[in-house]
């Protein structure tokens, strides 16, 4: 994005205004922009080594259902009930149906909730088809694991690179703001639903709101875009996308 800036002088002998034009361009005083959308796929358990990802709390529940934000497969919504009533939205390391799976609320901060999962609900099937149905799997309960592909797996099979049908889980822009999808009611600008909520990059930035994606990301070219409604604004506009996070 470029921004314009007008320096006026105004020399007293010559009696003329004279308009120095300038074209900023940030990215030429360090690094060149990225020409493509970085496509990361989140995994806590190898982080907690590589990375620093550290266990912040212990928590023991029912994963009831895949992920709403995270189309990524296996990563469920759980449900704690130690604490009472807590629901953690993005569960990672279920793929073996673990008895353990790492909750973390966003990618980019390194804190994660180990999640002791007493029960796996998972859906099979079609619902075209009318063979959808329901099932379960208790961890430790010495019965057979599931053999049966999970719903989003049997989605995968008919849409292969799910990367490029199904919206990402979190967005870094390039004007510094991190976005995270939201499940439940948002608003809609123009028939398109706030997916994502987004904030600022850096804590010290002196206003920590953020802005809106409104509908998905664009990704018919290599660097993604996406509609931002910046706080107080009523008109979007287009921001590349850095990073999509799965």
């Amino acid at each position: 994005m470029k921004h314009v800036w007008v320096v006026l002088a105004a020399p007293v002998l010559a009696g003329v205004v004279v308009f120095a034009v300038t074209v900023w361009k940030p990215w030429e005083a360090s690094a060149s922009p990225p020409t493509r959308t970085d496509v990361r796929f989140f995994d806590p358990s190898s982080a907690i080594t590589s990375s620093g990802t550290r266990v912040v709390g212990h928590a023991v529940g029912a994963c009831l259902s895949y992920s709403l934000t995270d189309p990524a497969p296996f990563v469920f919504r759980c449900f704690g009930d130690r604490p009472r009533g807590v629901i953690y939205p993005t569960c990672f390391g279920g793929d073996d149906y673990a008895t353990r799976v790492l909750c973390v609320v966003e990618p980019w901060v390194p804190d994660a909730v180990a999640f002791r999962v007493k029960e796996y609900d998972y859906d099979v099937g079609s619902i075209r088809t009318r063979t959808f149905r329901t099932g379960q799997w208790i961890p430790g309960s010495g019965g057979p694991r599931p053999k049966e592909l999970p719903y989003p797996y049997i989605v995968d099979q008919r849409h292969r690179d799910f990367v490029n049908t199904e919206p990402p889980w979190a967005l870094e822009l390039a004007n510094g703001e991190r976005c995270l999808a939201v499940a439940g009611a948002t608003d809609v600008i123009v028939g398109f639903r706030a997916n994502y909520g987004c904030t600022p990059s850096t804590s010290d930035a002196a206003d920590q709101s953020g802005g809106w994606v409104i509908g998905g990301p664009d990704r018919r070219r290599d660097l993604w875009v996406v509609e931002y409604l910046p706080p107080g604004s009523s008109a979007t506009t287009q921001v590349a996308v850095d990073a999509a996070w799965y």
